[in-house]
């Protein structure tokens, strides 16, 4: 399905983003600061080949009714979308509660799905996502 490539592509390129503001920024503040702004503040989606990529994947759980990104069951492509917003909540947990509080209702929903819960709550689950104490 069209739409499912459509979010993950959307995730890998927040995901490049990401990987800069960990490994080059170092999580610095004025990067985050910039980096919030650039892509999840809601006031830039409008911006050419930047703008609020969060806008732009929670779009997708918007239009499909907010418990899936495409249709009506579990997909790639809501474990990606999980998966990102799970990284960005380590970093901006009440920011992200604040303005994108469906993500949050879905970011829940998807760690309570059976097999899935019982992962996050096992030792297989990464404590440190990126290989360092950042994230």
């Amino acid at each position: 399905m069209v739409a499912v490539d459509e979010i993950m592509e959307g995730v890998e390129s927040l995901r490049v983003k990401y990987v800069n503001l960990i490994y080059n920024d170092k999580l610095e503040e004025a990067a985050k600061e910039t980096y919030w702004k650039t892509y999840f503040d809601k006031t830039t989606s409008e911006g050419r080949n930047g703008g609020a990529h969060m806008v732009y994947l929670a779009n997708f759980l918007a239009k499909n009714g907010g418990k899936h990104t495409v249709g009506a069951g579990l997909t790639i492509a809501d474990l990606c979308l999980w998966e990102i917003l799970d990284l960005h909540l380590r970093i901006f947990e009440e920011p992200v509660k604040k303005e994108y509080p469906e993500l949050v209702v879905f970011h829940d929903h998807i760690a309570s799905l059976p097999g899935i819960k019982e992962y996050l709550a096992s030792p297989k689950r990464l404590a440190a996502p990126n290989a360092n104490s950042l994230g």
